[in-house]
């Protein structure tokens, strides 16, 4: 949301157009759900 305030006219992620990129191969609500709740076993603890 921080990349799409109005009073941000161009940085890394929004473009003089306007328009809002990232850099990620997947779509950005696929990230969220998968990051929205980890699962633990998933990982591996040291």
């Amino acid at each position: 949301m921080v990349w799409s305030h109005w009073s941000i006219r161009h940085s890394h992620f929004k473009n003089g157009n306007g328009e809002i990129f990232t850099l990620s191969p997947w779509p950005i609500h696929n990230y969220q759900q998968w990051t929205k709740r980890p699962d633990p076993q998933d990982y591996v603890f040291t």
